[in-house]
């Protein structure tokens, strides 16, 4: 699994997401829909709707 790093001005590490998870929240940003969101980013979608949740309550994709 592939994880990128993101840094804040001022050197800090700010957030730690693969590319799925970074999919996620650029496709949640424009469309407001979990559930789609995670199908589009490529998560199955029998699972879509679980992992929409968990995605939603990680703190690392709250801050970004």
């Amino acid at each position: 699994m592939w994880e990128f790093f993101i840094y804040k001005t001022g050197g800090e590490v700010a957030l730690k997401l693969n590319a799925r998870q970074k999919a996620f929240c650029e496709y949640y940003v424009a469309s407001g829909n979990a559930t789609e969101s995670a199908i589009k980013a490529g998560y199955k979608e029998k699972y879509a709707g679980v992992n929409a949740d968990k995605l939603l309550k990680n703190t690392n994709i709250q801050k970004y």
